[in-house]
């Protein structure tokens, strides 16, 4: 689990600058900063994300859930 908040602003998708979409923000939650988790877990999940892609992960939230 993790704090996260409603997403209040309206989400545009956009391709080479140009928005293509609106987004239905219905469902969709930011992640909030700083999370916490015990210790032993979350290194454990670092260790464990090491050897893949950093651009799969953009917080400690996201490593922990993969």
């Amino acid at each position: 689990m993790l704090p996260a908040t409603a997403l209040n602003d309206t989400i545009k998708r956009a391709d080479n600058g140009l928005i293509e979409a609106t987004i239905p923000r219905a469902g969709l939650y930011a992640a909030q900063t700083p999370q916490g988790f015990c210790f032993g877990e979350i290194l454990a999940a670092h260790e464990k994300a090491a050897g893949q892609s950093a651009n799969l992960f953009t917080d400690d939230a996201s490593i922990a859930a993969d």
